[in-house]
């Protein structure tokens, strides 16, 4: 019998809680932008932890403070976004795979290091967490690869609304948005058609602006055309309740890596979290901006294409 949209309760959606196709197609886009970056050669290996005796600057982690934790526990280096992902080369280049973290010339293995030197590793915001306070005069250095491009999902960004008004007017010297960075925003815009007769399925378009950011205008521009030339490309995704509910999000929380977290390539492939196939219906430029010639942005307005 076909689905004739009869019944009291709500069709297509198990829990109040769960995400929803919007916020699935926003997760999904900024995990593809990520992989297809890391892909091209989009990241940067900061090494020498070993052999450099004055210690590579690349490497070093500086204590900053931070109400969260207490004065001596809290490291962080010059980027975040650490590279987390596997089975990326890009022309023999293979990011680097964190081994642990040097305390003054002592090495203490990832991911947990040992004893007084105990820590834990925040991916996302290139920090080292150490379990006590240590002594913030002391060396701290990690080789790590970190993202060329930060990729971000204006839904989890508590600062975002504020720096989107910031730019349009007087740019406060207290942001510090580490560039190049791309903000996926959905907006109200948004289409249904029907798919075929006979069921309540549809074509859902959904619109979302791509914010990107940068200090060269040729990196924004370089940007702004890697994306869209995907135009009209379908994308595999993969069901973010899925994934939360059996625990294989392969970062925690706090940025930890997740011992039993699948990676991207394994979700999408993977027929137990595979998700709706995304299109890349539309892409288009909507103008190219710049803030008294240090940050230059543009944004693009992006329309996906998926099933219901």
């Amino acid at each position: 019998m076909s689905d004739c949209g009869f019944g009291n309760t709500f069709d297509k959606i198990d829990s109040f809680n769960e995400y929803s196709l919007m916020a699935q197609t926003e997760e999904n886009l900024k995990a593809y932008l990520d992989w297809g970056f890391l892909n091209l050669g989009g990241f940067v290996n900061c090494t020498g932890l070993d052999t450099n005796l004055y210690q590579s600057q690349d490497t070093k982690a500086i204590h900053y403070e931070t109400p969260q934790y207490a004065t001596g526990r809290a490291w962080r280096t010059l980027h975040k976004s650490w590279v987390y992902e596997s089975g990326i080369n890009y022309d023999g280049n293979i990011p680097v795979s964190i081994s642990g973290v040097k305390v003054n010339n002592t090495f203490l293995p990832a991911p947990t290091g040992s004893g007084n030197y105990a820590y834990k590793l925040d991916y996302n915001n290139g920090q080292i967490i150490f379990n006590k306070p240590i002594p913030t005069g002391s060396r701290v250095n990690i080789d790590h690869s970190y993202k060329k491009c930060q990729v971000y999902k204006s839904s989890s960004c508590n600062w975002w609304s504020e720096f989107k008004n910031a730019i349009y007017s007087n740019l406060p010297n207290e942001y510090s948005l580490q560039t190049p960075a791309i903000v996926i925003e959905p907006i109200n815009t948004a289409t249904m058609i029907p798919y075929q007769i006979g069921d309540r399925s549809f074509f859902i378009n959904q619109d979302f602006l791509l914010y990107i950011f940068s200090d060269s205008a040729v990196e924004r521009n370089n940007l702004a055309d890697i994306i869209r030339l995907q135009k009209e490309k379908t994308i595999f995704s993969y069901d973010i309740n899925k994934v939360i509910k059996d625990n294989v999000y392969i970062l925690t929380y706090n940025g930890e890596l997740n011992p039993s977290g699948l990676a991207y390539q394994s979700l999408i492939t993977n027929n137990s979290y595979k998700y709706k196939n995304i299109f890349l219906y539309n892409v288009n430029l909507m103008g190219l901006e710049s803030y008294s010639k240090k940050l230059f942005w543009c944004i693009l307005r992006l329309t996906t294409q998926t099933i219901h």
